[in-house]
């Protein structure tokens, strides 16, 4: 696993910001603007960044979440 990937659903809430940390340097994502307004949200990171959920203030919240594998190769 080299990483994970979220995906958001459309639907109404607010809270449940991610946050993820690397090296010192953190990001906030915030789904809840482009999901009140129907549209697919997502983020991406690599498996050695730490990572937070806030906690849901009002509705509700549909994601996807993927671990991102990959397969070596053999070359014969």
């Amino acid at each position: 696993m080299f990483g994970t990937l979220i995906v958001a659903l459309p639907s109404n809430h607010t809270g449940v910001e991610l946050l993820v940390r690397l090296e010192g340097e953190e990001k906030a994502i915030d789904f809840s603007t482009d999901s009140s307004q129907g549209k697919i949200a997502y983020a991406a990171f690599y498996a050695d960044c730490d990572h937070e959920v806030k906690p849901l203030t009002e509705g509700f919240r549909v994601v996807l979440v993927y671990n991102l594998i990959q397969k070596h190769l053999t070359i014969r």
